[in-house]
C-alpha cells in the first residue's frame, strides 16, 4: 500500500509521462502518416492585397475582376472606373442564383474585393465559399 505522501508524487510522474508521450507522438506521427496540418485558404485570403490603381489597371486589361462590397452611397460617390461586380448583401438572395455561375467561371482569375470602410460585408463568406483567388483592394491611391 502506498503512503499518502507518495500519491501526489505518483500522479505528478504519471502526468509528466503522459505529456512526454503525447509530445513524442505529435512529433513522430506527421512523418509516419504523411498528414500535416495547414491553414485553410480562407484564413489567408485577407493577407493578399493589391493597390487600387493596379487593381483598376488589371481589371481594364481583362486580367482580373473587381467586386465592390461598399455601400451604394460610397459606390455612387466614387465609382470604380471600368465598372465592378455588385453582389447582393444577403447570401440567400435569389440574385445569387444568376450571379454564382458567373463567379464560379472566374476560377483561376484574380478577384479583387473592395471592402466597406468598416465591418465585413455579409456576402464575403459566400464569395469565400466559391474557392476564388480573392485579394483585398487597398483603397489608398
Amino acid at each position: 500500500m502506498s503512503s499518502p505522501a507518495e500519491t501526489p508524487r505518483t500522479l505528478g510522474l504519471g502526468a509528466l509521462l503522459t505529456v512526454a508521450g503525447l509530445t513524442a507522438l505529435s512529433l513522430v506521427m506527421p512523418s509516419a502518416t504523411g498528414l500535416h496540418a495547414e491553414l485553410s485558404k480562407p484564413i489567408n485570403l485577407l493577407a493578399r492585397t493589391i493597390n487600387y490603381s493596379l487593381a483598376i489597371e488589371n481589371s481594364r486589361s481583362g486580367l482580373a475582376v473587381i467586386v465592390d462590397l461598399r455601400p451604394p452611397d460610397d459606390r455612387n460617390k466614387n465609382p470604380v472606373p471600368g465598372g465592378a461586380v455588385i453582389v447582393p448583401e444577403q447570401s440567400n438572395s435569389p440574385e445569387w442564383e444568376k450571379l454564382t455561375p458567373l463567379l464560379e467561371s472566374l476560377e483561376g482569375t484574380p478577384v479583387y474585393i473592395i471592402f466597406p470602410p468598416s465591418g465585413e460585408h455579409p456576402a464575403y463568406s459566400k464569395l469565400r465559399s466559391l474557392g476564388l483567388d480573392l485579394r483585398s483592394v487597398e483603397m489608398l491611391r
